[in-house]
């Protein structure tokens, strides 16, 4: 397994650099590839999809504390969860460059297919967090899926930003569940009782069974509001031309 991360983690770095020098290249089209412009349709799918993560991560933290498997001993001052908030965002926003914008357009510049770049790209994401069991692995995958729908369905970096910041935000500086195997200082200090079918004990929720099926909610919820709420009007989201050998 090790040496599969390993590989991954090198195929990560290649094609990174194949889509930071297209990038590099296409730079007069930089903002319009991945939509990096920030309107009300751009801010619209940022909101949507940041209040999907947060209500998906509550429904998380209800339903441990309903069935007994977290308590909260403890609450904190609120001044250190606020202070999480640029940390939290810079993270979620730089992993979508990296993911949804650099990995993406080198893909696509190579295959000239969406979809091959949403399942590489969702295979490599999920490699990189170093999955410690097939939950844990399907649970990446399917979070990489998740966000290069929102990218892909909402046509902005935006969406996939909202939703990666606030499923980690309310996960860990708000409940207080270890965020991929990290230790988080949230809101509430939890006692929690490890259970892999509904939090994942010190994985997080991530490595829960509860939690794949939290993720693959959020995608249905990706196609339902994504036709209605998406941007409509004609942009040049990724418009990128096949490389030809």
């Amino acid at each position: 397994m090790d040496f599969i991360i390993s590989i991954n983690l090198l195929l990560f770095l290649v094609l990174s650099v194949i889509g930071i020098f297209y990038s590099i290249k296409q730079r007069t089209r930089l903002v319009e590839l991945p939509n990096f412009q920030i309107d009300r349709e751009t801010l619209l799918g940022f909101l949507i999809m940041g209040l999907a993560g947060a209500a998906i991560m509550f429904l998380i933290f209800l339903t441990n504390k309903q069935l007994g498997f977290v308590q909260i001993e403890s609450t904190n001052y609120w001044i250190p969860s606020i202070k999480q908030i640029p940390k939290d965002f810079i993270s979620a926003f730089g992993q979508e460059v990296f993911f949804r914008v650099f990995v993406f357009i080198a893909i696509i510049y190579l295959s000239g297919n969406k979809l091959i770049a949403l399942g590489l790209s969702s295979v490599i994401f999920c490699l990189v967090h170093s999955p410690m069991n097939l939950i844990s692995f399907s649970s990446y995958f399917i979070a990489g899926l998740m966000y290069g729908l929102a990218f892909l369905k909402f046509k902005s970096i935006w969406a996939a930003t909202g939703l990666h910041f606030t499923w980690n935000y309310f996960q860990g500086a708000i409940f207080g569940f270890p965020v991929s195997k990290g230790i988080s200082n949230g809101y509430f200090n939890l006692n929690i009782e490890d259970n892999w079918i509904w939090n994942g004990g010190d994985i997080g929720p991530e490595g829960s069974v509860f939690g794949v099926i939290c993720r693959i909610l959020i995608i249905i919820i990706i196609f339902l509001l994504a036709n209605k709420y998406g941007i409509k009007k004609s942009i040049k989201f990724l418009d990128i031309k096949k490389k030809e050998w």
